[in-house]
């Protein structure tokens, strides 16, 4: 008679290690402590009405100001090189050649096109920085070629600065330069 080993009411296997579903109880829990030693750590810290300190207001209103400062700051990092709205969207050019139909250009989040109306072009992506806009092609013709501009748009005009050194991609800085885009 082979004796029938009794359940572990714990949630051990027979190999007396804690079970997956037991682990992540314990998993849990462990994260719901340091949240709460996090909260008390607050709580503790916080200026209360009885504490006299002139400076206690002070204090947690500049560590309040340095934290906001530093979350704008990740922020503006963060979204730093991407298209602004009022460069996002499809710009139509003029072109001083009669047989062309002008100039298409498609800035996105962090990429664009640019063509001859009509006609498949190329692209790659755009970096922009105030009102510099970094772009770097993807095209057979230009690879990783690197133009800097400074970007302007006034009266829902949009128009190019190219700024040194020279873009590498004449294609590019041929449809860029002294065209202006309107939507």
């Amino acid at each position: 008679n082979a004796a029938i080993p009794e359940p572990d009411l714990w949630g051990a296997s027979a190999a007396g290690t804690p079970s997956p579903s037991l682990t992540r109880i314990f998993v849990v829990m462990r994260r719901m402590v340091a949240f709460a030693a996090l909260i008390m750590g607050v709580v503790a810290c916080a200026p209360t009405e009885s504490d006299t300190s002139p400076n206690t207001a002070d204090s947690v209103t500049t560590t309040a100001d340095a934290v906001a400062t530093t979350a704008i700051e990740v922020t503006t990092t963060l979204a730093a090189d991407a298209v602004p709205s009022i460069l996002a969207g499809a710009w139509r050019g003029s072109f001083p050649d009669p047989n062309v139909d002008g100039v298409c250009l498609t800035l996105r989040d962090k990429s664009y096109t640019i063509a001859f109306c009509g006609i498949q072009g190329g692209g790659g992506t755009v970096s922009v920085v105030g009102d510099n806009i970094t772009f770097v092609s993807s095209m057979a013709a230009c690879p990783d070629g690197v133009g800097v501009y400074r970007w302007e748009v006034e009266d829902d005009s949009l128009t190019f600065t190219e700024l040194d050194p020279p873009d590498v991609c004449l294609d590019r800085r041929n449809k860029l330069v002294e065209v202006t885009y309107t939507r």
